[in-house]
């Protein structure tokens, strides 16, 4: 679950369905740990420390920015406070469930009377100079474990894939950063073969799905079998490592492919059990053809 601060884009998004804003304990904190430590020099001596840059991908295409930091102030006395705040760059967007009813008048109206459901909002359209912005308080020149900035790429709702280096996360394709975490030099190429073999791919199944030819679709499923276990080699061996486990679309193409090896086994067992038959009936017909023979003869 996507923990939300509260932001001008959330507050925008409950007022289109007339719904206040729900502030939340971790806002009503933050609120009072910023107006706690309110000093006349308070710009110089606040300091923000970026624990993760991430480049997603949203559900409409686009690419956004979010992170997180660690934010350290002080008051007037000298003593320091500090926060965390994840997904920075991201806002709740309310589903309404509208309901009808009669106002005063007898005029029938519309209003929502609960929210059915919360998606993620974007507020920070990626490029570089935005993603130059939020990296001058990162950290690069210590270890992982001394508390290095993390980089990640992610589609939404995806898990995460982590990214080596912040120019590889600003400077990659975002596909080739997805599948092998670092910008490569062979990628235009790769780039190419893997839309070639996704057109091969949707041809393949199209005839599956459409063509009423047997052996046609026998050989569209043997095809987009060989694609998919070559998808899942260059997989394992790019190893790229997905935040939380293997991806899961690793593992949808795994299931694809035992799928397609399920249909086509079905597709064979209906032919042999079809030429089954017509050996049957054709059986049955030179019998049936022999009796009629003898009788013909005896008379």
């Amino acid at each position: 679950m996507v923990n939300y601060w509260k932001s001008p884009e959330g507050i925008k998004a409950y007022e289109k369905i007339g719904k206040p804003y729900p502030v939340t304990t971790y806002d009503t904190d933050y609120e009072q740990f910023v107006n706690s430590t309110k000093s006349s020099d308070e710009r110089n001596r606040t300091k923000r420390k970026v624990t993760r840059i991430m480049r997603v991908q949203g559900a409409d295409g686009k690419e956004y920015l979010t992170y997180s930091e660690v934010e350290t102030r002080f008051n007037d006395i000298g003593n320091s406070y500090s926060r965390f705040r994840e997904n920075i760059g991201t806002y709740p967007i309310p589903e309404g469930h509208v309901v009808l009813y009669y106002d005063n008048n007898g005029e029938q109206q519309q209003k929502v009377d609960s929210i059915s459901d919360i998606k993620t909002g974007y507020s920070i359209p990626f490029n570089s100079a935005k993603a130059a912005a939020i990296h001058k308080n990162a950290v690069d020149d210590v270890p992982q474990r001394a508390g290095r900035t993390e980089y990640f790429v992610q589609r939404a709702n995806d898990p995460p894939v982590s990214v080596e280096s912040f120019q590889d996360l600003v400077n990659g394709e975002f596909d080739e950063l997805y599948k092998h975490g670092k910008r490569v030099p062979g990628w235009p190429e790769e780039k190419k073969q893997a839309q070639a073999e996704r057109e091969q791919l949707e041809a393949a199944r199209e005839v599956r799905d459409y063509s009423t030819d047997e052996d046609q679709k026998i050989r569209a499923i043997n095809l987009e079998s060989q694609i998919t276990t070559d998808a899942i080699e260059a997989d394992d061996a790019s190893n790229i490592k997905h935040e939380g486990g293997q991806s899961d679309a690793l593992e949808v193409i795994k299931q694809e492919e035992q799928e397609n090896k399920e249909i086509a086994e079905e597709i064979q067992e209906e032919q042999r059990e079809r030429l089954e038959r017509q050996g049957f009936d054709q059986q049955q017909d030179r019998n049936s053809s022999k009796q009629s023979t003898k009788k013909a003869s005896k008379k």
